[in-house]
């Protein structure tokens, strides 16, 4: 991992009274308020890093969010690493954050007309455009649900089922 501004980001933990809020996969759309973390060193990313290898100890962070990131994943490595891991990285009372595609309402507006094959192609496999841009992996909110529970989480809202995002239906858990 690297801190792009050492400085910068110490400033912007600082400002964090209630613990440190990561976005994990943010790529163009750096979040506020967030430490922004990405494999690109993009405008707005404050640490370069794999998301399954981050600067921060155990128990250390308040919330966890990515925004269509694990869909680029696969769902093996997902139950299996990456969830696990981040679960190890949250505080007690820590909150994960998901925002990723919906499948189940992509096949219902694929189905009735409301999304075009192309949109469907493109949303289900990733637009490809840079290493890294692919999708292995598709949930709907109730294997997601069960995947985060059978990682340990025992808590688990759908906060959002058909939000959408462009041509994209997502949800947030």
């Amino acid at each position: 991992p690297e801190v792009i501004d050492p400085p910068g980001y110490a400033r912007r933990v600082a400002t964090m009274v209630d613990g440190v809020r990561m976005n994990l996969g943010c790529g163009e759309q750096p979040w506020a308020d967030y430490v922004n973390v990405d494999r690109r060193a993009l405008p707005g990313v404050d640490i370069v890093a794999d998301v399954r290898r981050l600067p921060c100890e155990p128990l250390s962070l308040a919330e966890i969010a990515s925004a269509h990131l694990v869909e680029h994943f696969r769902e093996h490595v997902l139950r299996t690493r990456i969830v696990p891991y981040w679960k190890s990285l949250l505080r007690p009372g820590g909150r994960l954050r998901i925002v990723c595609p919906n499948w189940a309402a992509m096949l219902e507006r694929l189905r009735d007309g409301r999304m075009s094959l192309g949109d469907f192609k493109t949303v289900t496999f990733g637009l490809q455009d840079y290493q890294g841009d692919d999708h292995f992996a598709m949930y709907t909110p109730e294997t997601l649900s069960e995947l985060l529970r059978g990682c340990g989480f025992e808590r688990v809202e759908v906060v959002a089922r058909d939000r959408m995002n462009g041509a994209c239906p997502e949800m947030e858990l």
